[in-house]
This record gives structure tokens, C-alpha cells and sequence, in this order.
């Protein structure tokens, strides 16, 4: 991977965005391995906060994971990501959530903690997404407590929200700061507003123009959540274990 090529700019360290990781018949396969792998696939899904998820690799506890089989359409997916980021991601991948996003629907700023390894990748599929970078307060704080230090003190102005748009098919990976001390979440809208703060516009520029949206009022443009949108979350936990005590 081209880390020059694929970094977006006007961000803290460190996010990549591959626009067009896979091809649509990749993502046409992916998204039917998704909801026709098998006539249990429905019994994978669950339902949290209106949006429902399939959680491969096995279930994350406060004392670690215990692991489980990966099936072999995913084992292949996480080696293509594997490939593309290469030495980005410092762990290799073991987990894996899927997503699914109804037209209006979004997920609330939040961090994936300290279980998982400090960098992930999201490939996003079937439509576009803003995806929302808020710095979280305690992280401020401690920037803001630190004037002293030169180093740390030249990043504080860095530490503002800005938003990365996600064309469907691409992969977003981002890791180091942006991981420790920022929320990430994607807002409940049925469109986008490509606005000053959404660092890579460049790239939503083409898709405006395609969907031949209106602007909003402020004339700003405006790209259309129309489909629903799978996201596939590939991540490590750090501690994976044969069996766990939960009690």
C-alpha cells in the first residue's frame, strides 16, 4: 500500500481511506455472503440500537475473546484487507462486525477501547457515508494540561472534529491518535452535508454530481443515504482466550 497516496490530509495521525477497494462485483459477492451464507444466517444477527450486527471471530468480554471459526468467505475477505493496509495494521485481524445501516439510521460518537488492538479498518458497502471524528474531553484536557511540553503543545490545535466521507467499496483505516483519543460515529440523517469540515469533499464531489442532488439551503451539497449501508469492522483483541471465566 501506497501510504502517500492513500492518506487522507487535514487530519491528525493517522487515517488512510482505498476508495475503491474492492470492485462491484466484490462487493456484490461480500454482500451476499452477508445475508445468504447459510440457513443460519439469520440467527447470527442481533439488534442493538436499531441497527442490527453479525459478530465474527467470537464474542468481546472484559477478560478477552474466546475465539471461534471464522467462515472461509471471511477468512479470504480479512486477507485482502491484510494485503491492502499491510504493516498499518500492527495485529492480525480476528475479529470482525458487520453492520447494517437502514437509510436514516447511524451509529453515536464512541471509541472501541482498549480491548482491541489500537488501529481498525471499515470497508463500506452498498452506499455512501459520512463518517464523524469528535476529540474526546479528557483527551483535550490532558493536551490542554501539558502547555509546557513544545511537542504536545503544537498538536493541541490539532485536535478539532472534522468528518471523512466514505464512498461505498472503500476502505477506512485509521489508528494512533485517532484511535486513543477520538469518538467516532456516523450521524442519523438521511443525507450527508458535504461541508467545510469534512476533509476529503474532493472525493464526494463526483458522487454529488452523479446523484444530481439539490443542494441544501445554505448551498452546500448534499449526498443521499438512498440504500441500505453494510460496514465490515476488521479489528484484533488483544487478549483471545480457549475459555473464559466470567464470574
Amino acid at each position: 500500500m501506497d501510504t502517500e497516496l492513500h492518506v487522507v490530509p487535514n487530519t491528525p495521525p493517522s487515517v488512510y481511506l482505498l476508495k475503491d477497494w474492492c470492485t462491484e462485483a466484490e462487493e456484490s459477492y461480500l454482500l451476499n455472503r452477508v445475508y445468504n451464507s447459510g440457513s443460519s444466517v439469520q440467527k447470527k444477527w442481533t439488534t442493538v440500537s436499531g441497527r442490527r450486527l453479525q459478530n465474527f471471530g467470537g464474542t468481546v468480554h472484559e477478560k478477552g475473546m474466546l475465539l471461534t471459526k471464522m467462515p472461509d468467505w471471511l477468512v479470504t475477505t480479512i486477507e485482502k484487507v491484510q494485503t491492502s493496509v499491510g504493516p498499518l495494521l500492527t495485529e492480525p485481524i480476528n475479529h470482525v462486525l458487520v453492520n447494517e445501516y437502514e437509510p436514516g439510521n447511524g451509529i453515536l460518537p464512541h471509541q472501541d477501547g482498549g480491548l482491541y488492538a489500537p488501529s481498525v479498518a471499515i470497508v463500506s458497502l452498498a452506499c455512501d457515508a459520512v463518517m464523524r471524528f469528535t476529540p474526546h474531553k479528557s483527551f483535550v484536557e490532558e493536551s490542554n494540561s501539558d502547555e509546557g511540553n513544545d511537542e504536545l503543545s503544537s498538536s493541541i490545535s490539532d485536535n478539532y472534529p472534522f468528518g471523512v466521507f466514505l464512498p461505498r467499496r472503500s476502505l477506512l483505516l485509521f489508528k494512533e491518535r485517532l484511535y486513543d483519543g477520538y469518538l467516532h460515529g456516523i450521524d442519523f440523517s438521511e443525507a450527508d452535508v458535504i461541508d467545510a469540515s469534512v476533509v476529503n469533499a474532493g472525493v464526494a464531489a463526483e458522487k454529488v454530481k452523479n446523484q444530481n442532488d439539490d443542494d441544501d439551503s445554505d448551498n452546500r451539497p448534499v449526498v443521499r443515504r438512498t440504500t441500505t449501508r453494510v460496514s465490515m469492522t476488521f479489528r484484533n483483541v488483544r487478549n483471545v482466550r480457549k475459555a473464559l471465566r466470567l464470574f
